[in-house]
């Protein structure tokens, strides 16, 4: 037997896959369906960001950031036209955290442990960390490999991860260079 449900916005009856999952509700889904609430969203969002246009991102305020629930200065958090407060609700150091607990399952602590290890520095290159720095990881198995600047990422992503292929790229680059030594010579 196929469940229906009648939307309390449209008052359309449809089926129970059209509304979204409530568990506080008594059938476990909402009473507005999809539709419905993606309407209402899109027109909310169209009504902050207009009043947000004149917004004055000069101003520093305090904001509490999500996750850390902690009060932080906003130039701690990016610009989100969207939101009320004209502020994204996490502040990016924790956004980053977030991202690469989610990405690479790396904690920030385990990340330093990384960092310390590498001496602050690019584990192909040995360049010196400026703020910018990139997690590498092995895209089959998603398991960290080090740290890298953005060169060294964007290097060993363009050459797919392999290793066949960037020492077919050093020896093209070792015969370019002796053929440009011998005709210096």
């Amino acid at each position: 037997m196929k469940k229906i449900k009648q939307c309390s916005v449209c008052k359309k009856v449809k089926s129970i896959v059209e509304f979204g999952k409530r568990p506080d509700q008594k059938d476990g889904f909402s009473c507005i369906c999809k539709e419905c609430r993606k309407d209402y969203l899109r027109k909310y969002r169209q009504k902050i960001k207009l009043e947000n246009e004149k917004f004055d991102y000069t101003q520093d305020v305090m904001l509490k950031c999500s996750l850390c629930k902690k009060l932080k200065s906003s130039n701690l958090f990016s610009k989100c036209r969207t939101r009320k407060t004209g502020f994204s609700p996490i502040c990016k150091p924790c956004y980053l955290s977030w991202t690469r607990k989610k990405k690479y399952g790396i904690t920030a602590d385990q990340l330093d442990v990384l960092l310390k290890l590498q001496n602050q520095r690019c584990a192909i290159c040995k360049v010196p960390f400026g703020d910018i720095f990139y997690v590498d990881h092995c895209h089959k198995t998603g398991k960290v490999r080090g740290v890298l600047c953005q060169d060294c990422n964007m290097g060993i992503g363009r050459l797919k991860d392999d290793p066949t292929v960037l020492r077919s790229a050093i020896s093209y680059l070792e015969r370019s260079y002796l053929k440009e030594k011998s005709n210096v010579a």
